[in-house]
């Protein structure tokens, strides 16, 4: 079951500290096409919210707000929750471990969650900012930092 109708494959992020923007462009995209907000919009944002923060990505004390300046968000707590945003078309922003994806590097990495397997159980289909493309992950490669996106905060530009 996948969210909403989506694109092959979207625009990689371009450094190795800007996962959650361009995750969050993602979100925008898919979300309402017509209100594209760009990873370098979200960028300059949370530098002017935040200065002198960005050094190795967004601060992870901060993510959670800025995602609220940005988005309605809803925290998700089981996979229940995760299946029911799905249904509903309401991509999530999952913060992995970053081992998963990117073996013996440990850092964190953000991924949107656009859809889950009616096969396997607890597989999510994710887009990855790393590559542009959709892959696997299960329930468990979550920290348990999940965020239901239900609509763009209609005062955020």
């Amino acid at each position: 079951m996948v969210s909403r109708k989506l694109l092959k494959e979207y625009r990689k992020q371009e450094t190795r500290y800007n996962c959650v923007t361009t995750t969050m462009e993602y979100a925008t995209d898919i979300m309402e096409p017509n209100k594209h907000i760009s990873r370098d919009n979200l960028l300059y944002t949370y530098d002017a919210l935040y200065p002198m923060t960005f050094s190795f990505g967004l601060s992870a004390r901060n993510v959670d707000d800025y995602m609220g300046l940005v988005f309605d968000t809803s925290f998700i707590s089981n996979y229940t929750q995760l299946k029911t945003a799905i249904d509903n078309h309401h991509p999530v922003i999952g913060h992995t471990n970053g081992i998963t994806i990117f073996p013996y590097t440990p850092i964190d990495h953000m991924v949107l969650i656009v859809g889950y397997s009616r096969i396997n159980f607890y597989e999510l289909i994710c887009l990855d900012p790393g590559t542009g493309k959709y892959r696997t992950l299960l329930f468990s490669d979550f920290n348990g930092n999940l965020h239901e996106l239900n609509q763009i905060n209609p005062n955020f530009r």
